[in-house]
């Protein structure tokens, strides 16, 4: 069995920076209509997406932690 974990990654960070620069362009379009609630929300969006795929680790545990706080911990 080979381990896939590095074209693993390098997948969610092309996919990842794909996503990001779409949401950046549709920024730029938001801008230049003065759409600002779609702007804010494209831009959040795309801060979200950049967290998960430069510190994966660190969102996953965030997920985690919001999940046992949500639904309680398990046994």
């Amino acid at each position: 069995m080979t381990d896939l974990s590095g074209l693993k990654d390098f997948a969610i960070v092309v996919i990842g920076n794909l996503f990001i620069i779409i949401l950046l362009i549709r920024v730029i379009g938001s801008w230049a209509k003065r759409d600002y609630t779609d702007l804010f929300t494209n831009l959040v969006l795309a801060v979200v997406i950049a967290f998960l795929v430069y510190a994966n680790d660190q969102a996953v545990a965030l997920l985690q932690q919001l999940a046992t706080m949500a639904f309680g911990g398990g046994a």
